[in-house]
């Protein structure tokens, strides 16, 4: 630490459950997983040029508010920049109020899905928040800070007489981005963990920014699409390994979104990182054998696939772009290739019916994936989905507090109402996670001890809060 500098504190603020914030996305921990926040760990590298970051996250730690509260006053910083979601509203919003009362006028920065609908509202709720960013690859945030500038492609910020200074531009459909060297070395060994990732000692990495892909129940398509370039993602893989980080999580929405791009990446990392081991989210129609292959001879054991449903008239209703044998195609391709695959799927898209969830299910318990996760749809703020369900009365447009894992489900459909969309979601989980095929599966690809050690928390928690549930 520069004694020299002022330290910038990097928030997640305390949860009552295992809360998850990051890229745009919260909810709550469905088992046991946390993955580094990637919007803390992008904005380090650029705050690193004139502060000292110090990341505080009271959800590893398991902080009290007030705890959380006492170490940040004792670090006197200089600016605190936090996540906020709509998972965790009402802890977050009575937390800031609560630091703000004892930080006095230190500039208190966020982001987070909770503000991508209606910022400067959630701002106006909120008075403890000085500035709301709504990019974190960019340097906004540090130009803000240091006095460079007052208009921000990113940056939504309160001047000292209160007023709110907007100057954002629509985000880029496509382009290129680099970030500074992210302190990884603040974020490793702090307990973070994934269940796909084959060591405990891993970091998480994104190559390309948003999604190429409209899909309307995600926010990903809102926030355009930029890729980093291959030599800036090789030097972060190359530092890792300085750091003896041999595992790593591609955070990408859809890694791989041009497929040209995905091919050099690979072998770009199976020449410099032969000794690297990885998994990352995907799509069935963004890989091929040849793809396939590639990814798995530079190190990639696990791909994650967003399948979210098995009927294929909402497949082309959300513009998925692929059908249910297209799936089950590449899903036995990847298998052949010898890599690992999970299968997502979301109960509860409007246009659902009891038929179609069942179906989901059932096609879930038969797909030759690796592992299987069920979520409830919710409407996720500037999604056209949640356009269409405010129209049709779906959902409250009061509610901010909505959780995409599905402990507690906030949407009907128009066949469906939110009480039966919960009873499946159990139904769901009864049969993937108590399917002794599935189970089986599951125990023969793990390959090393820690894994084994993940796979059982992981699994230990799921028990439990199926288990809370029924009581």
């Amino acid at each position: 630490m520069n004694s020299e500098r002022p330290n910038a504190v990097l928030l997640n603020p305390p949860s009552n459950d295992i809360a998850i914030r990051d890229n745009f996305c919260s909810k709550i921990s469905q088992a046991y997983y946390i993955n580094h926040p990637i919007d803390l760990l992008f904005q380090s590298g650029w705050l690193a040029n004139s502060f000292n970051p110090i990341l505080v996250d009271a959800v590893i730690d398991k902080l009290t508010p007030e705890a959380c509260i006492d170490r940040i006053v004792s670090l006197k910083p200089k600016v605190i920049y936090s996540l906020a979601g709509n998972a965790t509203w009402p802890e977050d919003s009575a937390f800031f109020k609560s630091l703000r009362q004892n930080i006095g006028k230190v500039p208190l920065v966020c982001s987070g899905d909770i503000f991508l609908e209606s910022p400067i509202d959630m701002m106006d709720d909120c008075p403890s928040i000085d500035a709301v960013l709504t990019d974190f690859t960019r340097d906004s945030l540090y130009r803000f800070l240091i006095g460079q500038g007052d208009h921000f492609a990113d940056l939504i910020f309160r001047t000292s007489n209160g007023r709110i200074i907007d100057h954002r531009i629509p985000p880029e459909s496509s382009g290129t981005f680099d970030v500074p060297l992210p302190r990884h070395e603040m974020f490793l060994m702090r307990g973070y963990r994934y269940p796909f990732v084959r060591n405990r000692h891993f970091a998480t990495v994104m190559t390309e920014y948003g999604c190429p892909f409209k899909c309307s129940f995600c926010v990903m398509g809102t926030l355009g699409c930029k890729r980093r370039s291959i030599d800036s993602v090789i030097s972060e893989l190359l530092y890792l390994k300085t750091l003896d980080v041999r595992d790593v999580f591609f955070l990408d929405q859809s890694f791989g979104s041009d497929p040209d791009r995905n091919m050099l990446l690979c072998n770009a990392i199976q020449q410099e990182r032969p000794d690297l081991r990885w998994n990352c989210f995907s799509r069935v129609d963004l890989v091929n054998r040849d793809i396939l292959l590639t990814m798995k001879q530079s190190g990639c054991h696990t791909i994650i696939f967003g399948v979210e449903t098995a009927d294929e008239k909402l497949l082309k209703r959300y513009r998925k772009g692929y059908s249910t044998e297209d799936v089950t195609r590449i899903f036995l391709m990847a298998k052949k290739a010898g890599i690992r695959t999970v299968a997502t799927f979301l109960l509860g898209l409007p246009g659902e019916t009891l038929e179609s969830a069942n179906k989901t299910i059932e096609f879930a318990r038969q797909l030759p994936c690796t592992y299987a996760s069920i979520n409830v749809a919710v409407p996720r703020m500037g999604t056209g989905m949640r356009h269409d369900a405010l129209e049709q009365g779906y959902i409250d447009p009061s509610i901010r507090h909505f959780d995409q894992s599905g402990t507690e489900v906030v949407m009907q459909t128009e066949y469906l109402s939110r009480e039966q969309l919960q009873q499946l979601k159990q139904l769901a989980i009864r049969r993937l996670y108590l399917n002794p095929r599935k189970l089986a599966g599951m125990l023969s690809s793990i390959r090393t001890w820690d894994e084994a050690l993940i796979q059982i928390k992981e699994g230990v928690q799921l028990f439990k809060r199926f288990k809370d549930y029924h009581s």
